[in-house]
């Protein structure tokens, strides 16, 4: 179901590294997409380790590596955007605002006083209407997220909405830049998954209310795609099979708005050097003949 109007953006997950560009050649040639004639010389990652401690740091070293020999040896810098928001923060905001402390509220308010009156209230309305005046029954998450959000007013969505505005400017015109020549002045790296395990026999709190800014909050307030690649897998130890397994390691490329068809690209030609691997069916990323570690 929708979450928010502003923050909202049609995607797909695939395997086929071509299919997965053609099918974006159509769903987004009408969003406005950038060209260019070469890739970013730049590559700025967000909290990768500079030496390996574990066989997922070390699956993320040799594909910054890669990546830069690539594109023909582009620099590779550690990129700390609230160091740079500290320095370059726009006048209007108060000088003692940190990411974190402006955009705290943003996204739960966005997520809950817009999707209140898009879902919420017509279902209300229309199982009211045919059942007696019941209400349904509703997942406790969006319930309690909804609830939440009612208890604020609506100037906060306002509020929240400047905040947001405010950041998209900043990220799209300090943070990481648009170029004629490359599309976009960096190539903006982070962590997707360091094959960390999740497991589903343990009982945990129900979630709370998304409050904070995170990495992953910048594709949704900037804009911008966010493109989630899997570069790779690394051993764990079980405590289900007792046995050592494989979960995958993924790094988000991040490129401004319009530059989604470059990162496609980039993607795909990465694939064709064989730096990246099309994942395979099955309980490991490459199939059971193929590890890396």
């Amino acid at each position: 179901m929708p979450m928010s109007p502003l923050l909202d953006t049609a995607g797909f997950l695939t395997r086929d590294v071509q299919l997965w560009r053609a099918a974006a050649e159509v769903l987004y040639k009408d969003a406005g997409l950038k060209s260019y004639t070469k890739y970013p010389k730049s590559i700025k990652t967000i909290q990768f380790s500079n030496n390996a401690s574990t066989p997922a740091e070390g699956l993320l070293i040799d594909f910054v590596d890669k990546l830069s020999s690539f594109l023909g040896g582009a620099n590779v810098s550690a990129f700390d955007y609230n160091a740079l928001w500290e320095v370059t923060k726009p006048s209007s905001v108060a000088a003692n605002a940190t990411l974190d402390s402006m955009l705290s509220l943003t996204y739960p308010i966005l997520i809950s006083k817009q999707q209140y009156p898009l879902v919420a209230a017509p279902l209300y309305s229309d199982y009211a209407a045919a059942n007696g005046g019941r209400m349904p029954f509703i997942d406790p998450v969006p319930r309690s997220r909804w609830d939440w959000g009612l208890g604020y007013p609506e100037s906060q969505l306002e509020t929240e909405i400047e905040n947001k505005n405010t950041f998209t400017n900043w990220w799209n015109t300090t943070a990481q830049v648009f170029d004629e020549e490359t599309c976009s002045d960096s190539l903006v790296l982070y962590i997707g998954t360091e094959k960390t395990p999740l497991y589903r026999n343990a009982y945990r709190s129900m979630p709370g209310v998304p409050t904070g800014f995170a990495t992953s909050r910048i594709a949704n307030f900037a804009g911008v795609p966010d493109m989630v690649v899997p570069i790779g897998q690394a051993l764990y130890n079980s405590t289900i099979t007792l046995q050592q397994e494989y979960l995958p390691v993924a790094v988000d490329f991040i490129a401004p708005h319009g530059c989604d068809l470059m990162v496609f690209n980039l993607i795909n030609e990465l694939v064709e050097e064989g730096i990246v691997k099309q994942p395979h069916t099955g309980s490991t990323l490459y199939g059971d003949q193929v590890t890396y570690y």
